[in-house]
């Protein structure tokens, strides 16, 4: 059945080393058609999905648009917690609107996006659903030292969004359904979140100012966290502020030379 199946789409098993931004890339690097898309193996999309987004990209009026996302019904429309009312009255997130992302790759979750029609410019695609132009991939790839949730698909599509307009897709509607069983623990994803920051900042922000602003963003986090500890008391809960910091620093310091680290044009959307 998996042999009829493969031929039937023209599919291509190709078998790799772990690694998340790893796999990615082989795709990239195995892929032969205009489009490369990426979608976790726990969404549910329907069976005009592709089609859908195919005719999308192809519109006269798409042709500057690098990169597209899909409406997940089941997870979008959250409402903004109080973790992020603080994130943001502490100023070390770009605002509160879905999709947004500054200069340093700090976002916004675009599950905070209400249903709506039509496509939408968000400043980075969500790894569970992002649909590329081969063209604007060019030769980028995924950063192969970013751990699985440190935020590879933000930092990859954050790049390519310097150069073409990445929309979210309010009609093009899918299913992601995330089992808990599969991911690492919340401490340790929360330590991968920290390092993917904390590389974030040596890569994209140039002189003292990015080392001060990482400190303030640790500070202020660190904050968050024991906030959040307070209100709902656990030891895995105690653990998040100071693995959180300490990924910060694991991941600046993984950039070995920060003088050829990526420049990038723009700040926040």
């Amino acid at each position: 059945l998996v042999e009829e199946f493969q031929a039937a789409l023209n599919l291509k098993l190709v078998y790799s080393k772990k690694g998340l931004a790893h796999q990615r890339n082989v795709g990239i690097n195995h892929a032969s058609g205009e489009l490369i898309c990426f979608l976790d193996d726990d969404v549910v999309i329907g069976a005009d999905f592709l089609w859908r987004a195919n005719d999308l990209l192809t519109q006269r009026d798409m042709q500057g648009v690098g990169g597209i996302t899909g409406y997940d019904r089941l997870h979008f429309s959250q409402a903004v917690n109080f973790r992020w009312k603080i994130r943001r009255m502490l100023r070390i997130v770009p605002g509160l609107t879905p999709g947004a992302i500054d200069r340093f790759g700090r976002s916004i979750p675009a599950s905070f996006a209400n249903p709506f029609s039509g496509c939408r410019q968000v400043g980075y695609l969500s790894g569970f659903c992002m649909i590329y132009r081969r063209r604007a991939i060019s030769d980028r790839r995924f950063d192969e030292e970013l751990p699985t949730y440190a935020g590879e698909d933000r930092d990859f599509s954050f790049r390519l969004g310097q150069e073409w307009r990445l929309l979210m897709c309010g009609d093009l509607h899918l299913e992601h359904r995330p089992v808990a069983e599969s991911r690492d623990n919340s401490v340790e994803r929360t330590y991968q979140a920290g390092f993917g920051i904390g590389r974030g900042f040596a890569k994209y922000a140039t002189g003292a100012a990015a080392g001060l602003e990482l400190l303030r963003v640790a500070a202020c986090e660190f904050l968050v966290d024991m906030l959040a500890w307070a209100s709902s008391p656990s030891l895995d809960r105690l653990k998040m502020p100071f693995v959180r910091v300490r990924g910060f620093f694991t991941g600046f310091k993984s950039v070995k030379n920060r003088a050829s680290s990526v420049k990038l044009k723009g700040s926040e959307i």
